[in-house]
């Protein structure tokens, strides 16, 4: 049965990217950079079932939900951000052309476009080193190597399109992801551990991510334009503050899980539209702004998803509950 407590995390991700995308909201962006991207590609890895795709079905089905998506929306934000800027007066045909790369060339108002794009290489490349029949200590070499050369060689990787290499380098989120359930022993409500030692386990794990942020020197990830700033530290605190949210053995059934999937299955709306309100709200009330992107784009997504093209776009209804 579908956990909605890890559907409520894809939520609070969703709202942390709006708000990390809003300067004047500060200091709260610096509370949510150091996980919010992190989380996502850690989720993906908790949920992650080694053998339950070829890497064929693997790049189909990711193409579909991420891919797919990506293009009328981008499609979107483009008409809008050209009129808009014809109205201004300023060159609307040459700024939209520039975004067209995608990654760290898709500036605001596209500015989370890069993560969808990151977030396919990513889970792609981790069912190419199963098709490999790689160990799984191998597979895991190759995921610190990838984050290690994104790091070395920023300058190349910061213009790689489409956020390939970002995506390369965030390999070893997704593999958290997965180590952490495997350290857990979780499968669905169960678990080799007691409640109580999870939720130690889950509260020390955060705790020690945050308490790394406060390090001198360790700033915040910026996966996007490959700056890990403090490389190890950064890295691991987001690891860790991720981990402690998915850990905790919190289970959400019924109605409720029900109604935070609705909305977790809409949010990529919010992902790749809140940019547009923010890059339209500049100069007005963040506090303003910060609801509008997160309300009016989830209100699209949840009414494109009562359609039978709400796929199209990557917004869904969860399935009915059981009578």
């Amino acid at each position: 049965m579908r956990n909605g407590y890890l559907d409520l995390l894809r939520v609070v991700g969703t709202v942390a990217i709006v708000l990390g995308h809003i300067e004047g909201l500060k200091p709260l962006p610096d509370y949510v950079y150091p996980w919010h991207v992190p989380l996502y590609f850690m989720l993906s890895g908790w949920l992650w079932r080694p053998g339950s795709r070829d890497f064929g079905s693997e790049v189909k089905v990711r193409a579909k939900t991420l891919l797919l998506p990506y293009i009328p929306w981008f499609a979107i934000v483009s008409v809008v951000y050209g009129i808009e800027l014809w109205r201004r007066g300023r060159d609307s045909t040459g700024k939209v052309e520039e975004q067209l790369p995608g990654g760290a060339y898709a500036i605001e108002p596209y500015s989370a476009f890069w993560f969808i794009t990151a977030l396919f290489v990513a889970v792609v490349t981790i069912r190419g080193l199963e098709a490999l029949r790689l160990p799984l200590w191998l597979q895991l070499a190759v995921g610190v190597g990838l984050c290690a050369l994104v790091q070395i060689y920023q300058d190349i990787a910061v213009n790689s399109p489409f956020a390939i290499a970002q995506g390369l380098g965030c390999v070893i989120f997704v593999q958290a992801g997965y180590l952490a359930r495997l350290l857990t022993g979780r499968s669905g409500q169960r678990s080799r551990w007691s409640r109580r030692t999870l939720w130690v386990l889950a509260v020390a794990t955060f705790a020690l991510g945050v308490w790394i942020t406060t390090r001198p020197g360790v700033g915040n990830l910026n996966l996007k334009f490959a700056q890990f700033n403090e490389p190890v530290w950064a890295v691991l605190a987001g690891i860790l503050i991720s981990a402690g949210m998915i850990m905790a053995p919190i289970y959400i059934g019924g109605i409720w899980s029900h109604r935070i999937s609705t909305l977790a299955q809409s949010g990529m709306a919010v992902i790749l539209l809140h940019a547009l309100f923010v890059w339209f709200g500049k100069g007005h009330n963040p506090y303003l702004v910060a609801v509008v992107a997160v309300v009016v784009p989830w209100t699209l997504g949840l009414l494109l998803a009562r359609t039978r093209w709400g796929w199209v776009f990557g917004c869904s209804r969860p399935k009915p509950l059981a009578a």
